[in-house]
């Protein structure tokens, strides 16, 4: 592969920017029917939690549900008033979902959601609601191991396999069932947000036994152009219904670098840089990629950390500050990591110190509304009411749900003498 100059990249980056579909995924949209398999759908949402998404739940109605005659549920919304869309769209099996999902109304609530939503997802008998709604047509897909027949039958035109944990036909992924709910929402964390992400889920959860490689991925146009052609011709051939993800991108690039195929994967990392924040454990690789290929990067998170340690706020702030001004989407440090380390501080009343440290994390991730509101508890406990209120407020600003901000204001708002100095 020729060598790609970084300034045709990031001009072919531009226009595509302009042109492409880059969905963002928040909101999950878990859909839930009396007598649902436990693990189909807490599995998953553990998963999904533990990746930073915000996952609600629905049911043909708010009464309480019991989930396999045993666990009982209060199902967020109702079919009348949940949100008209969600990001993604995810069904379970369980309390006879072949049926429930050929329901008149049920299914007409289907086929609204999962028209608007970028990606569905159906983990056992859950894909049988794909299926009516049509989604199945023409893709592959895979369910519970004894439904495989039925699943067949009922919808010819969908390819059904027997031999897989997961498939991903791109904007539908299917699952078999129970604890492959499990390695199949891994696999999407790792598609959006990046294996290392999903590997951490995993570590968290202590699930051990994910193997991604048990999965069907059916690759995109992008990531297959890019494989076969390189980053610049698959930015030329791209147009305003292309689709890819930050995590693809980033698996990508790794699995180009971890082959020592340094320039195609720096190209791929440029990419990502020019369209994603990334986070620290990221751009550490990226970091290591760039300096293979003899390119300055920021400090090392460890490096800069170490800055802290020695309490060099100065030479931190102008590193953060620096990075911002050169690599807009580049983080050194986790921003949890950071947090920590001041929480550690902030016990042990040593208030300055863990205020410096908070700041350094409001410098690093200045659209984060919990960096602010770390920064106003810090304030708050050194007695520093008018800055703790500043802090609070921006923290709602960014997030109006906020609930412990607003109740930290409230408690500001108390007679001075009622506060800790």
């Amino acid at each position: 592969m020729k060598k790609i100059s970084l300034l045709c990249l990031l001009f072919a980056t531009s226009l595509l920017l302009k042109a492409q579909t880059t969905p963002e995924i928040k909101n999950i949209a878990f859909y839930l029917q009396d007598g649902v398999e436990i693990l189909d759908f807490a599995g998953p949402m553990e998963v999904f939690l533990g990746a930073g998404f915000n996952v609600y739940t629905v049911a043909k109605t708010k009464a309480p549900i019991k989930a396999m005659q045993a666990l009982t549920i209060v199902p967020d919304y109702s079919l009348e008033d949940a949100p008209k869309a969600a990001d993604v769209v995810a069904f379970f099996g369980g309390g006879g979902a072949y049926k429930e999902s050929q329901q008149e109304n049920i299914l007409a609530w289907v086929k609204g959601q999962t028209a608007k939503a970028d990606i569905c997802f159906s983990v056992c008998t859950g894909a049988f609601y794909l299926g009516e709604a049509g989604l199945l047509d023409g893709k592959t897909a895979t369910t519970f191991h004894s439904s495989i027949p039925d699943l067949r039958e009922r919808f010819p035109k969908a390819t059904v396999r027997d031999d897989v944990r997961f498939v991903d036909n791109g904007s539908v992924i299917t699952t078999g069932g129970i604890s492959a709910g499990i390695d199949g929402a891994l696999y999407l964390v790792s598609k959006l947000k990046g294996k290392s992400v999903a590997l951490r889920v995993a570590e968290n959860m202590e699930y051990f036994g994910w193997q991604p490689e048990k999965g069907l991925v059916i690759e995109s146009p992008f990531v297959r152009a890019i494989w076969e052609k390189g980053m610049a011709k698959a930015l030329e051939a791209a147009d305003k219904n292309t689709v890819f993800y930050k995590g693809e991108l980033l698996n990508l690039g790794n699995e180009l670098f971890e082959d020592h195929k340094n320039t195609e994967a720096t190209a791929v990392f440029d990419f990502a840089l020019q369209s994603f924040p990334l986070s620290a454990d990221d751009c550490a690789v990226i970091g290591k990629c760039f300096t293979a290929a003899g390119r300055k990067v920021p400090p090392t998170e460890s490096e800069f950390l170490a800055l802290v340690d020695k309490e060099n706020w100065e030479e931190a702030h102008k590193i953060l500050e620096a990075t911002k001004a050169k690599m807009p989407n580049w983080n050194i440090v986790d921003e949890g990591k950071l947090n920590d380390i001041a929480y550690q501080y902030l016990a042990k009343n040593n208030h300055e110190t863990a205020i410096h440290i908070f700041q350094l994390n409001v410098a690093a991730y200045p659209s984060g509304f919990n960096t602010y509101d770390s920064l106003g508890e810090a304030y708050f406990a050194a007695g520093k009411m008018d800055l703790a209120k500043k802090n609070y407020e921006k923290s709602i600003e960014l997030n109006p749900q906020n609930k412990n901000g607003f109740m930290m204001l409230e408690k500001i708002k108390t007679p001075v003498s009622s506060q800790k100095k």
